[in-house]
């Protein structure tokens, strides 16, 4: 598993968090976008984990 962390929004972590974020709590589990993205987002660490598992 691989963790990246990054501050703000100007980055590539940030871009994946708001995708993760979008399909699981908005669109899954039908949080509000505007609870969701509350305009704080630049003023906070992000992090994203991936992990690469082989499949047959």
């Amino acid at each position: 598993m691989k963790i990246k962390s990054a501050l703000g929004t100007h980055n590539q972590v940030y871009t994946a968090a708001i995708g993760i974020r979008q399909a699981v709590f908005v669109t899954e589990q039908g949080i509000s976008a505007q609870l969701e993205f509350d305009g704080q987002d630049d003023q906070v660490t992000h992090y994203v984990a991936t992990s690469m598992i082989s499949r047959l």
